[in-house]
């Protein structure tokens, strides 16, 4: 491992809310969220919901996420992100250290 890492990397990608309720779904075999879930896939990774239960909320409903295992290097997967219309931010969490 990296560093001495332990923890999970992950990648937090927001999408806009037509997008969300498509990933939400079964997997999508066309447009938009297909081409999003094939460029992790691609990477070797999974995108999932970043919050199970969003209970109505439409905004939390728009976040998801990539968790690798540690030393994962997850910045050329939120750059492929961020090109693309749909995603509005993908960024790469801070992992949490102790003081």
């Amino acid at each position: 491992m990296a560093g001495g890492e332990t923890a999970p990397k992950v990648l937090v990608v927001m999408v806009e809310p037509a997008i969300a309720q498509a990933l939400r779904g079964s997997p999508p075999h066309s447009g938009p969220a297909a081409r999003l879930h094939a460029a992790a896939g691609e990477a070797g990774q999974r995108l999932v919901p970043l919050h199970d239960d969003p209970g109505g909320d439409a905004e939390l409903a728009t976040h998801f996420a990539v968790v690798a295992p540690p030393g994962t290097d997850l910045e050329p997967l939120a750059a492929q992100f961020r090109s693309f219309p749909e995603v509005r931010a993908a960024y790469v969490k801070p992992t949490d250290e102790m003081p």
